[in-house]
């Protein structure tokens, strides 16, 4: 209770707002598309209404219904720890008493950002100021600092109102627009969490950076999908077939042709994108001995990516191979990607059942064209 008071006490806290949004998002679950994409978790001043909201935001990622129950259990996937020092959801009785719907959650929302923003100011403040007290202290770099800091807030208050506002001006020549920019909030919000699911896009902080991965999506899509104004011409169509002037089918089977285009335009595209789009934007291990593929690493084992050709290719190293295991080694990445470079490694360390000693050799990989990969050692001749 008394640590409730002093961080209640702290400037630009608010802990019964912090409460009331997350009591919002449990009465009236929909209401996480009105806050997720400026709403993060270490927003909250108070790590238990932060944690709750990390578990809203985790089971809203994956599709699944937002209800005090499966809430818990996702508290106590995510941190079982924290969730029984919490004892679950109790902390929230009252305020769930009080709050009868999500009225207000969005403007709740935004205050609470404009909090966490201040409280980031503050912190930062403070050290800047402790630095310039050094007899040693840097007046450039200082400077330099804090123009770096009031640039990284404001581009992350300025996050939210660019995508509100992304394409403003296409959906202003649209009679009877109901939006302005990209997306409801509830579109809006589902499509980030799939961005950063599919690992085009990471959070840091409260900004969303393009992965490595995303970066190539960019680069490979058509400039009429990445401009805003194609959802404008669509927004535009559909009010077209609200009004009786185009046939719904007749606007179907506009999209319909813009899919075919792309789908005969993808071979081109594809060629030059490498692999960082063919496989969840990992790296290759190297290349398959048998069919000359990408060769990539999954849970269990380096596996080709030709399995799912017409005639598959079954090359594989699995990870929990008994001749390594035999030989106190794990078959790790480096060993792999040796392995299909040059057909061979070279070990140390290798330990020996029958003598119960450890030696070096070079393992040699022999394809046999099945399901497992044999294996042989090489020593060195030392004259």
């Amino acid at each position: 209770m008394n640590t409730q008071k002093n961080m209640q006490s702290q400037p630009n806290t608010n802990l019964r707002l912090e409460q009331a949004v997350i009591a919002g998002l449990l009465v009236s679950p929909e209401a996480i598309f009105d806050v997720a994409d400026r709403l993060q978790p270490d927003m909250f001043s108070d790590n238990r209404t932060g944690f709750v909201y990390r578990a809203v935001l985790s089971l809203m990622a994956s599709g699944t219904a937002v209800d005090m129950l499966t809430v818990e259990n996702e508290m106590r996937r995510l941190d079982n720890g924290l969730y029984i020092q919490l004892n679950g959801l109790s902390f929230l009785s009252d305020m769930l008493l009080d709050v009868r719907s999500d009225a207000h959650i969005r403007i709740h929302a935004d205050e609470l950002v404009r909090c966490y923003t201040l409280r980031q100011l503050v912190n930062e403040l403070k050290k800047k100021e402790t630095e310039a007290q050094l007899p040693s202290a840097d007046v450039t770099a200082l400077l330099t600092g804090i123009e770096d800091l009031a640039g990284s807030l404001r581009d992350g208050m300025a996050h939210v109102s660019s995508m509100e506002n992304a394409g403003a001006e296409d959906f202003a020549q649209i009679e009877d627009a109901e939006r302005k920019g990209l997306g409801t909030p509830a579109t809006r919000a589902g499509v980030i969490e799939k961005l950063v699911k599919g690992g085009f896009a990471e959070r840091k902080k409260k900004l969303l950076i393009p992965t490595a991965r995303g970066m190539e999506l960019i680069k490979v899509l058509p400039e009429g999908i990445k401009s805003a104004g194609l959802t404008a011409e669509w927004e535009a169509a559909l009010k077209e077939v609200e009004r009786g002037e185009r046939s719904p089918e007749d606007f179907m089977e506009g999209i319909a042709g813009m899919v075919r285009g792309l789908v005969e335009s993808y071979g081109d595209t594809a060629a030059g994108t490498g692999s960082v789009l063919s496989v969840s934007g990992r790296e290759a291990a190297g290349k398959c001995p048998r069919c000359g593929k990408p060769v990539y690493e999954g849970k269990k084992s380096f596996y080709c990516s030709g399995y799912k050709d017409a005639i598959p290719c079954g090359f594989a190293l699995w990870k929990e191979n008994p001749y390594f295991k035999s030989k106190r080694k794990e078959l790790t990445r480096k060993i792999a990607a040796a392995l299909l470079k040059d057909g061979k490694v070279k070990m140390t360390g290798l330990y020996s059942e029958k003598k119960g000693i450890l030696y070096d050799a070079t393992i040699v990989m022999e394809d046999t064209g099945g399901k497992y990969v044999n294996f042989r050692l090489e020593f060195d001749h030392k004259k």
